[in-house]
């Protein structure tokens, strides 16, 4: 496992490198996502840090907010409108977290309902501390963590994906070429190995 997690900390911090001294334009449609991309990509080395130090059922309650806030941010970027954004600013906003992945799906053609649907009941477990998270949390009669490889080796996939995923967003909502590029380039490297 410490190889997948040094192979993982490595990427978020070539993701990270990318977007040094990159400016984001202070347009609501372009900013705002940014600060959700960021936290993606946040919530992908606290996942790998927490991994490290054993803290495993902390690492999978964040993958729900990790793939929630890429999700917004793709909302924001591509659907929202001027009363959304003075929504999210007053701490308003409540669409529906569906409703957003159906409008993005149907404005971009993309396919965010099936991770959505293979996945959105056990990142629920993982965050309210249901039974996908409650069952590794014991062996037998005594209080452990159960975590096995595949589960973590798949928290670190997920994770990595859509802060490859966000990290390209980042780079588009700056308009930098040289860093859409190098987000292009890591995302490619990442999926040929």
């Amino acid at each position: 496992m410490k190889s997948d997690t040094d192979e993982a900390y490595q990427l978020s911090v070539d993701i990270n490198k990318i977007h040094e001294g990159i400016e984001i334009p202070s347009d609501d449609k372009l900013f705002i996502p940014s600060l959700f991309h960021s936290t993606v990509i946040e919530h992908h080395r606290s996942i790998i840090l927490l991994i490290e130090r054993n803290l495993f059922s902390s690492a999978c309650t964040l993958m729900r907010p990790l793939f929630e806030a890429y999700v917004k941010g793709l909302w924001f970027s591509h659907c929202a409108e001027e009363k959304d954004f003075n929504a999210l600013r007053k701490d308003k906003f409540q669409k529906p977290f569906g409703a957003m992945i159906n409008e993005i799906d149907e404005k971009k053609g993309s396919k965010l309902s099936v991770p959505k649907g293979h996945y959105w009941n056990t990142l629920n477990s993982f965050t309210h501390s249901g039974a996908a998270l409650l069952s590794r949390k014991y062996n037998e009669d005594a209080i452990t963590n159960s975590h096995d490889d595949q589960l973590l080796k798949s928290l670190l996939d997920f994770s990595a994906n859509y802060a490859l995923l966000s990290g390209c967003e980042i780079s588009m909502c700056s308009g930098n070429k040289v860093a859409i590029q190098a987000s292009l380039d890591l995302s490619a490297l990442k999926h040929s190995l």
